[in-house]
């Protein structure tokens, strides 16, 4: 746990950045990449999985990356680290040129730690092909908004409670409180978080929400109505005040 926690306070402790277009923040993660500290590469990595994000321009330069190392017989231990979230990232694009190079490092990668992340990634795929499904779907223009969070909202606005939960996720961890989005998610909360039947992936996408108007504030009657009237436990433990 506690290993977890720190690594979680590594990727996320830091201030996101704020940016003008997919272009800009395409350019800022390979800049990094290129040539930023280790502990600052692998947030950016980390980050993907909710930037919606599919451009071959990015995800090219990591499956280069992978081509090039994953049947070494040795690889130091930091390198090791950006490749394993480099195949993660491969998942997270959604796109399906990428599908091959997973199974082929899952298949023929010498190092175990390469191909169990790869197996892994391959059980992701296809809910980011899902998502990026999803999202050819949503008009959404607010220009107003970073693009991130712009990003963010299109994922808020699928029918996929995947997507949705990435978003959450997105918000809570990186910090942004925009009062559009923060409305988006409070009015879906209000409307959904008594239905009956909710499926077990929707039941933590509105626990998630949740933690969002937590730290949004302002929330406490909505949060305090949530507790007092959700049948469903989880998303009452996260409406619970602290």
């Amino acid at each position: 746990m506690k290993k977890v926690l720190i690594i979680t306070v590594m990727l996320f402790s830091q201030a996101s950045m704020a940016f003008t277009s997919n272009d800009e923040q395409i350019d800022y993660v390979l800049k990094v990449m290129q040539d930023g500290p280790q502990t600052k590469r692998l947030k950016v990595l980390e980050r993907l999985q909710w930037s919606t994000l599919s451009e071959a321009r990015l995800y090219d330069t990591f499956e280069q990356n992978l081509i090039a190392h994953y049947k070494k017989h040795s690889i130091d231990k930091a390198e090791k680290e950006v490749l394993r979230y480099q195949i993660r990232a491969l998942a997270y694009s959604g796109n399906p040129k990428y599908k091959s190079t997973l199974e082929a490092v899952e298949k023929d990668a010498d190092n175990r730690s390469l191909r169990s992340t790869a197996r892994r990634a391959l059980k992701d795929y296809p809910n980011f092909l899902a998502v990026q499904n999803a999202l050819s779907g949503v008009q959404s223009d607010e220009s107003s908004l970073p693009s991130e969070v712009a990003n963010y909202l299109k994922l808020l606005k699928t029918d996929n409670s995947y997507a949705q939960r990435l978003a959450a996720r997105a918000l809570f961890h990186e910090g942004h409180m925009q009062p559009v989005v923060i409305k988006f998610v409070a009015d879906s909360l209000k409307k959904e978080y008594q239905t009956k039947g909710l499926p077990t992936l929707k039941q933590d996408t509105l626990a998630w929400y949740c933690k969002v108007l937590k730290n949004a504030g302002g929330y406490d009657v909505l949060l305090d109505e949530i507790e007092a009237n959700t049948p469903y436990n989880k998303i009452r433990k996260h409406a619970a005040k602290r």
